[in-house]
């Protein structure tokens, strides 16, 4: 076996990425992803013998965190990661694929000192045999024009405090469906990941106090009913634990289809 980077990616590689892609595109399409719209934010090691690719670390470096996908773990992917995760001064999020890798991942991160958490979610997703849309409140496809200043403001109750020109890129960049009440938006919820075969949805939010009103499950609609309609799946991660969640995202037809671990990072502050 042999361990390759980004830099060795050849017609080859490309060729079986592209295959193992197309055979699980819900398993592969961040790979597939970052490779053409983040190359310069991405770092991948993929490991491969004389005829197929067996293993694969890839690395995202995003503004506010760094997203880690590890497919079938093997030991070879050890060290790269140990190197990624001895300079990483951001939060990250290193999600795991297959059966084995969790107790080694975890006993890595021991010894280099760094806080974790693992939590496990659940895959949930829905195409357009089992979608079963919901029409409730008015959604609205959210733009930089009309709802930056929103956006600033519903983010930084998220929690999030992003800089003006950060949200202009994520608004033009992402598909982000809100519901406005009063001039303010109350409920968010984006595809991040758009690809022919396959959408993720993510960044489900509510405001506190407008919760239990069936606005999640609204904006969550939204976006699943254009995911559909393009051809693709709808696929979203969410907290194995998140029963209310779960049971909102089955409603419209969402099934969860496996369970996962999670390991969630916390930055260095030295």
């Amino acid at each position: 076996m042999e361990l390759k980077r980004l830099s060795d990616l050849n017609l080859w590689l490309w060729k079986q990425i592209i295959s193992m892609y197309l055979n699980d595109p819900l398993t592969h399409c961040y790979l597939i992803y970052d490779l053409i719209y983040n190359l310069k934010q991405t770092d991948l090691y993929l490991l491969i013998n004389e005829r197929s690719l067996i293993s694969y670390l890839l690395i995202w470096r995003g503004p506010g965190g760094v997203g880690i996908h590890v497919w079938n773990y093997v030991e070879e992917l050890l060290d790269p990661l140990k190197d990624t995760l001895s300079i990483i001064r951001l939060p990250s999020v290193i999600q795991l694929y297959g059966d084995s890798g969790l107790s080694e991942l975890t006993s890595l991160l021991k010894e280099l000192s760094l806080n974790y958490e693992v939590k496990t979610f659940k895959d949930m997703v829905v195409d357009e045999v089992t979608f079963k849309p919901f029409k409730g409140e008015t959604v609205k496809r959210l733009n930089v024009r009309e709802h930056l200043r929103q956006f600033l403001e519903i983010k930084l109750a998220q929690g999030r405090r992003i800089e003006r020109e950060d949200v202009v890129n994520i608004l033009k960049r992402y598909r982000y469906y809100g519901i406005l009440k009063d001039g303010k938006l109350v409920s968010i919820v984006c595809s991040y990941l758009s690809l022919p075969e396959v959408w993720i949805v993510g960044d489900v939010f509510t405001l506190p106090e407008y919760r239990g009103r069936g606005y999640a499950k609204a904006v969550t609609s939204a976006v699943t009913k254009d995911c559909i309609t393009s051809g693709a799946k709808a696929v979203l991660h969410v907290r194995s634990d998140n029963i209310p969640a779960i049971k909102v995202y089955e409603k419209l037809g969402y099934k969860a289809f496996r369970e996962r671990p999670w390991i969630f990072i916390n930055p260095r502050t030295a």
